[in-house]
């Protein structure tokens, strides 16, 4: 069963829920290294930084153009748990009937570096998302206002492959890929 729950995301109580899960800020390492100590969510503390805090004011701003272009209609709960995988745990920038939402807001040069290739740590959180959600596709906003209006907003489709969930579940059952 997938839980959506109602909370602020970086609230006390987001991070108490998300509190020794594997969540999506830490998939890749989950994907790479497997269940071991430093794949789960740990709160250390940091507050983020100018580039973390611009992302979070402009993910808004994303989702609201990202509807209007669309039509399509996000719901924005802080966090996700899914009884099938009770040691993860998945904070979506939205979700969609069918899809989930991931928004990134870089840097110009890196907003259009991800343009042409999501990184590594980028699709394995969208995986992650998908998988923890029940849903086989996410968007993925690219979005840099600075830029000029045709490469400001980037939404790239990705689908979940099927051996991808694989790994995962493997990695979390801690198998070896």
């Amino acid at each position: 069963m997938i839980t959506l729950h109602r909370l602020l995301q970086g609230s006390p109580e987001w991070l108490e829920l998300r509190q020794g899960l594997y969540t999506g800020s830490n998939a890749d390492k989950l994907l790479r290294f497997g269940t071991i100590d430093y794949s789960r969510t740990e709160d250390n503390g940091w507050g983020g930084n100018f580039h973390t805090k611009r992302g979070h004011i402009l993910e808004d701003e994303a989702i609201g153009l990202y509807q209007d272009i669309t039509g399509v209609e996000v719901d924005r709960p802080g966090f996700v748990t899914n009884t099938r995988y009770l040691e993860c745990g998945y904070s979506p920038d939205g979700i969609a009937p069918d899809r989930t939402i991931e928004v990134k807001s870089f840097i110009e040069e890196k907003h259009e570096a991800a343009a042409k290739y999501v990184p590594f740590k980028i699709l394995a959180q969208c995986y992650f998302g998908m998988l923890i959600c029940g849903k086989k596709i996410c968007d993925l906003l690219l979005y840099n206002p600075d830029l000029p209006a045709d490469r400001a907003l980037v939404i790239i489709t990705i689908k979940l492959k099927p051996a991808i969930r694989a790994n995962f579940r493997r990695k979390l059952k801690g198998e070896k890929s």
